[in-house]
């Protein structure tokens, strides 16, 4: 589990979105998210996981990318 985690890049996602000094104030929102994949793997719901997984990304990416 460890492993995934660090080839997922969210450390590396954190230490960007850190320098934004933009801090996504989403905890609610986040926990429902993963809630929700973690729901899907249970129902071995590989498409909804993988929709859902994208959508969770979608801010933090467009957070990091507007690093200047």
């Amino acid at each position: 589990m460890l492993k995934a985690y660090y080839f997922s890049h969210i450390p590396l996602f954190h230490q960007k979105l850190g320098k934004t000094k933009r801090y996504l104030d989403d905890n609610p929102l986040t926990d429902k998210e993963h809630r929700m994949i973690v729901q899907a793997l249970r129902d071995n719901d590989v498409a909804k996981a993988e929709e859902t997984l994208k959508n969770h990304f979608n801010p933090g990416v467009r957070a990091v990318l507007n690093v200047e």
